[in-house]
């Protein structure tokens, strides 16, 4: 992305709700595209930049990540899962702990995503519970954190303001 535009649009709102209703050549398009705007180059790197509450489209990644036939889109979509994780500030960076959460999504290993077929729907439900968990953990984690930093911008400039006066 030009760096002039840096900032200047939440390219993560015009994701669909549902990333997977995509043609899988959209995705890969797209996925790189997303990826190089939050600076993430190397899978064993942590991002360059994420955006500031990125945290909130957790769930379209994640569903790529375990439902997604292509494992190009599972690779793209897991770096962007871990890029909205740290975007909570919460994880400081550690990206081990993050790849730790993505243990408890029922069929998930670091390597593949793997069910048998008569074990699909229990594998659905459980992993569409956890999914949801996960989400408003982090989406909450997210939230009170940024509230917090506020708070605390604020009391800054007011006791900044206060001794100029």
């Amino acid at each position: 992305m030009p760096a002039a535009f840096e900032g200047s649009f939440d390219f993560f709102k015009v994701l669909p709700s549902n990333p997977s209703s995509l043609p899988p050549v959209v995705l890969q398009s797209c996925l790189p595209l997303l990826i190089q705007h939050v600076g993430w180059f190397s899978k064993y790197d942590t991002p360059i930049r994420t955006q500031a509450q990125m945290y909130r489209h957790l769930r379209p990644f994640l569903g790529l990540l375990i439902y997604s036939p292509t494992r190009e889109i599972k690779e793209q979509a897991y770096v962007l899962a871990q890029a909205t994780m740290l975007s909570t500030g919460a994880f400081d960076n550690n990206t081990r702990e993050i790849c730790a959460w993505f243990l408890f999504i029922p069929g998930y290993n670091s390597n593949s995503i793997c069910v048998e077929e008569p074990e699909v729907e229990i594998f659905q439900k459980l992993s569409s519970i956890i999914v949801s968990f996960l989400c408003d953990a982090v989406s909450t984690i997210g939230n009170n954190l940024f509230k917090y930093m506020d708070l605390l911008r604020h009391y800054t400039y007011d006791s900044e303001d206060g001794k100029g006066n």
